[in-house]
């Protein structure tokens, strides 16, 4: 259907309110859309429990500004739904992540995929389809206390649909991570941004298991460069992963088709690694090297 990439970290935003006081900038985008669909994928959250339809919805906030969700994770994320709802959930659990979610799991083949009309219902679904105890999800518990979803509702998931696949939840977190999380706190860490930005630093805080992963600002540059014909064996895969429905001769292609979003997909499915990128890889590297043979050995 050829739609528009939009970036919801940039652009101009309106500012709503949630029931707990939480002031959340928004991207305009979203309230001049006609319909909201989410597209989540399946991973373990070592705060949230999971992370699928419910949490993916923090991605409407705008830039760094996801971090006050995280002064009251379940409740915001409750409370965002409310103000926000999205007509429709699409989940993509072709793979799962498993273990130290949302940035530092391990893939997991699941085949899955699943579609609902409301969030905590979708969600409350993939708890009995992974193994998942619905009530350690914190968002889930406390959608029932606030009446977002009701007991009897919780029941009928829970007796009526059976377990596909148990997967590992996210371990608890370490004293220094909780730590660092704490309310009280968050001046503090704001205080020291300038600091703890620093990828150095970042590495350090991921060897001590204060985070799950090390952003490099460097990958927001990385684009599709070109298909190098030489190493191609027309086996097209790239064009079966290409969510944009471009053909092999449009992948990669010189002058760059206007199509391309730059999502690399084409370079994580390429058996032969004919196609290049333009930019340093940073974090990226890292991610290649856990995840590329799984990625490869999908079937398109």
């Amino acid at each position: 259907y050829r739609v528009n990439l939009q970036n919801l970290n940039r652009g101009p935003t309106k500012t709503i309110t949630l029931s707990s006081g939480t002031e959340l900038p928004i991207s305009e985008l979203i309230f001049d859309a006609d319909y909201l669909i989410s597209l989540p994928t399946v991973k373990t959250h070592a705060e949230a429990g999971l992370s699928i339809a419910c949490k993916n919805w923090v991605g409407l906030v705008h830039g760094q500004h996801k971090r006050l969700m995280h002064r009251d994770l379940a409740g915001n994320i409750v409370g965002l739904i409310a103000r926000l709802p999205p007509q429709l959930i699409v989940v993509d659990g072709v793979i799962a992540m498993e273990g130290n979610g949302p940035g530092d799991g391990a893939p997991v083949p699941m085949g899955l995929l699943a579609a609902s009309d409301n969030p905590f219902v979708c969600d409350l679904a993939m708890c009995q389809l992974l193994g998942f105890s619905w009530d350690n999800v914190p968002y889930l518990a406390r959608a029932l206390k606030e009446g977002a979803i009701g007991q009897p509702l919780i029941d009928e998931i829970t007796t009526q649909i059976r377990t596909r696949k148990t997967i590992q939840a996210a371990p608890p977190p370490s004293l220094l991570a909780r730590l660092s999380d704490r309310p009280s706190l968050f001046w503090l860490k704001k205080a020291v941004r300038p600091l703890t930005g620093r990828v150095a630093v970042a590495k350090l805080a991921y060897r001590a298991g204060i985070i799950q992963d090390v952003y490099n600002p460097v990958d927001d540059s990385l684009r599709l460069n070109r298909r190098q014909s030489e190493l191609c064996r027309s086996c097209r895969r790239c064009e079966a992963f290409c969510p944009m429905g471009l053909g092999l001769e449009q992948i990669g292609a010189q002058p760059k088709s206007p199509y391309c979003i730059d999502c690399l997909y084409c370079y994580w499915v390429c058996p032969k690694n004919a196609l290049t990128v333009d930019g340093q890889a940073g974090a990226l590297e890292r991610q290649l090297r856990r995840y590329k043979s799984t990625i490869e050995g999908l079937k398109g």
